[in-house]
């Protein structure tokens, strides 16, 4: 009875705030995705961390080794559903859902025969498989945000995934300050991160414009047919095609692989039914209660009764609810404020 509203639930939660009498949850659209994001170089001092990377066969092959799904029910208790497109469900229309006949499986057993077959042995028998070219192991080093719910713990799965395709990850949990110390040096081969967005997919997508090499780009992917389908979004006004081109960009971001979109982690709010009344999800049912794109709920707000309003508090004759919604709003915006995103 001392919470009113909560955002920002952990998924190992659910159970227990489910059992809570006069308790609602809500379980709100992915609006973020967790990401495995590969460096290229080209940026900071570490101008080609893993020259493997640049190979097609190689990134296929990661991204068929991770087990998508186990990270979405062991990592995110079942909340989170497994990655595929770097548009985030919340912008639905805009969402790309790559179907099953063209997705990169799971399949490590064929991810080990690719890399057999393009070469990359292990001819010395220590587990790990070399570059036929540079006679380099296949050995990353990978950052995972410990301030993203969820990186670390999908890193640690994913040391295990690779390892049994010859693939060695030294998984660094570290702060969000850390990363982007990584991230502006280049000193890394891949991060474990997140990106969110905005309802539109312009902004989501410009950021893996070639431009962005050396400023919003995870690591420097340069590709002129994903620039040009941006570019051509951009001057698309009729909607309908406009969502075509979008779909392209991100079918062409998945096939190409410049990193892996591992999950889109859902988001869990809870409040007290018997306290307040009139929240209003956006962008739909499914959407956030506070904070949202709109103040839908900070309007329609209202106490159940008169007598919760007047024990809630207050000073100036304010009623109480308001001084709760308002604290509520300034929360919200700090944690907006704090986004990997716009």
């Amino acid at each position: 009875g001392e919470v009113d509203f909560a955002d920002g639930l952990k998924p190992q939660l659910v159970a227990s705030v489910e059992d809570i009498p006069n308790v609602t949850l809500q379980h709100v659209v992915s609006d973020w995705w967790l990401n495995l994001a590969f460096n290229f170089g080209g940026q900071g001092a570490q101008a080609d961390p893993l020259p493997a990377l640049h190979d097609i066969t190689v990134r296929h092959a990661i991204a068929m080794a991770i087990d998508k799904q186990a990270i979405a029910d062991k990592v995110y208790q079942g909340t989170a559903a497994p990655g595929d497109t770097i548009i985030r469900p919340a912008s639905a229309f805009w969402h790309l859902d790559i179907p099953a006949e063209e997705e990169l499986a799971f399949d490590p057993g064929a991810a080990a025969t690719m890399l057999e077959e393009a070469g990359y042995v292990d001819s010395d028998g220590d587990g790990v498989r070399e570059d036929p070219q540079s006679g380099e192991p296949l050995e990353l080093l990978v950052p995972a945000s410990q301030d993203t719910g969820g990186a670390v713990e999908a890193g640690e799965l994913i040391v295990g995934f690779l390892e049994q395709i010859g693939i060695q990850v030294e998984l660094r949990p570290v702060s969000d300050g850390k990363m982007n110390d990584y991230w502006g040096a280049g000193n890394f081969d891949a991060y474990i991160w997140y990106w969110s967005g905005d309802p539109d997919p312009n902004y989501q997508l410009f950021v893996f414009t070639s431009e962005q090499c050396g400023a919003w780009s995870d690591g420097c992917w340069q590709d002129p047919t994903f620039d040009a389908l941006y570019e051509e979004q951009r001057k698309t006004f009729d909607r309908e095609a406009r969502q075509e081109i979008v779909f392209d960009a991100q079918r062409r971001v998945y096939e190409q692989a410049p990193g892996v979109v591992l999950a889109y982690p859902g988001s869990l709010q809870a409040y007290r039914n018997d306290r307040f009344t009139g929240w209003v999800p956006n962008p739909g049912d499914d959407g956030y209660l506070l904070p949202g794109y709109n103040y839908d709920s900070l309007v329609a707000l209202r106490a159940v009764d008169d007598s919760v309003a007047a024990s809630s508090g207050g000073s100036s004759g304010i009623p109480g609810w308001i001084w709760l919604v308002a604290g509520v709003a300034v929360v919200a915006l700090i944690v907006v404020m704090s986004r990997r995103g716009r």
